[in-house]
């Protein structure tokens, strides 16, 4: 069925099996003149259903710590509660603020600095005296954000890149759970 058929003059006449789909008020007015091109082919000249979803769809910028956790030897559990540390869907004291509330925050398990996620992770005292110990087992630096975490063992063995990502995301996600 082509654009010709649903018209009669300048007024739209939907058949009734598409006008569950189609419904005159959603369409443009009718007001003749030449033809406008809406839809451009691909490269080959060709229109495919494909060519038109790349075209429409929304394209996020491409991310790379995705890379990091979606592995084999890493628990789906950890790595989905990592997905979602990086992807911010958490609640802290600093998200709390940000929403209009106010409210007195202290770190629940270092009491000294304000209760945010980064300061849970990477920061806290309690935190700092972990990655250090683990940062002595694996011979790396404390990790100072979790791509720099995720990065630490690049340049070793398959084996202890595995056991440091493991032992890290494992960290992090109980860090989280222990702030709940």
């Amino acid at each position: 069925m082509k654009v010709a058929d649903l018209l009669n003059g300048k007024l739209w006449t939907i058949p009734e099996e598409l006008q569950h789909y189609l419904t005159a008020a959603r369409l443009p007015e009718v007001s003749g003149g030449s033809d406008l091109l809406v839809w451009s082919s691909d490269i080959r000249g060709k229109f495919s259903t494909s060519v038109a979803v790349e075209k429409l769809r929304l394209r996020e910028p491409w991310i790379h710590w995705p890379t990091f956790i979606w592995k084999h030897f890493l628990h789906p559990g950890i790595a989905s509660n990592i997905w979602k540390l990086q992807q911010k869907n958490y609640v802290d004291d600093m998200v709390t603020r940000n929403q209009g509330y106010e409210l007195a925050s202290k770190c629940c398990i270092c009491g000294e600095d304000q209760n945010n996620m980064d300061h849970t992770l990477l920061h806290c005292k309690f935190t700092l005296k972990i990655w250090s110990w683990m940062g002595s087992v694996f011979e790396f630096r404390n990790p100072k954000s979790f791509d720099d975490g995720c990065k630490a063992g690049q340049h070793k063995s398959p084996l202890i890149k595995e056991i440091w990502m493991t032992a890290a995301c494992a960290t992090m996600k109980e860090l989280w759970f222990q702030k709940e």
